[in-house]
């Protein structure tokens, strides 16, 4: 996160308040999710979350951009 200058803060707020775009149930260990922030500058997130112990796992964060995504940012284009 740092590398990329991606504050802590952030990662938490989107987290809290971000866009839900993709649900990955079968990814293992465990569950995981795509989350995205509505704020400039985009945010993307994939973290993985243990119920038993109510552990979030932080697997990825990146910023989108229009190289990969379409112009809303949020829907991956094809490869």
């Amino acid at each position: 996160m740092l590398e990329r200058e991606i504050s802590r803060a952030e990662v938490l707020a989107t987290l809290a308040n971000g866009s839900l775009l993709t649900v990955y149930p079968d990814d293992k260990p465990y569950p995981s999710a795509l989350v995205a922030n509505d704020g400039v500058p985009p945010l993307h997130i994939v973290a993985a979350l243990d119920s038993a112990t109510a552990t979030c796992y932080i697997i990825t964060v990146y910023r989108p951009d229009d190289a990969h995504f379409h112009p809303d940012l949020k829907t991956r284009k094809p490869r």
